[in-house]
């Protein structure tokens, strides 16, 4: 996993998603697997987790209702005819926020293939980076009183509900597929 820069996309970014051709779409990319809480380095240590988490989860539920395992594969087709670069990955953030967020990520090396791993490894740093800026902006409000539900905090984001740690990735997902960029959003449950 290359050196990943992240920033809000600005109104011209939300422009370019909205008015560029989508080339593939793709729905519920990866099974029930992962949280955006996971902490590393390379994208090795992602996978390490998230093939562990998917294994638990196939231990406590009958092989025959997941509806996949967990295989790694570049997000197009090896067949496909285009040959593309994806310089940015754009993360549509909406659950558990006031104020919902598109995280432009810039990757260093966009010849590098980008894999579905890769892409739910670059949307969980974003998942930490909303957090992080939001707790740098105010600091962390605490849990509601009496429950263990996080409070909200008034910043940028308006995080509420939930601490980053008590969320998991659901298996939904929509990923768009665009000329030099990469929209996604994958939906989490606590």
């Amino acid at each position: 996993m290359d050196k990943l820069l992240f920033c809000d996309a600005n109104e011209e970014d939300l422009k370019l998603i909205e008015t560029s051709d989508v080339i593939n779409e793709i729905d519920d990319l990866l099974p029930y697997a992962g949280c955006p809480c996971y902490q590393f380095t390379n994208i090795n240590e992602f996978k390490e987790q998230l093939l562990k988490d998917n294994q638990l989860r196939v231990d406590i539920v009958k092989e025959e209702e997941l509806k996949v395992k967990i295989v790694e594969s570049t997000i197009l087709p090896s067949t496909s005819d285009k040959d593309i670069d994806f310089k940015y990955v754009y993360c549509r953030i909406t659950s558990y926020l006031s104020n919902k967020a598109t995280i432009k990520v810039t990757r260093s090396n966009p010849s590098l293939p980008l894999t579905n791993i890769e892409l739910l490894a670059i949307y969980s740093k974003a998942w930490q980076w909303v957090y992080q800026e939001e707790e740098k902006e105010l600091g962390n409000p605490g849990n509601i009183e009496g429950m263990l539900n996080r409070a909200q905090s008034y910043g940028r984001y308006g995080i509420y509900g939930h601490d980053i740690t008590d969320l998991a990735y659901n298996g939904g997902s929509t990923i768009k597929i665009y000329n030099g960029f990469v929209h996604c959003k994958f939906s989490v449950d606590s």
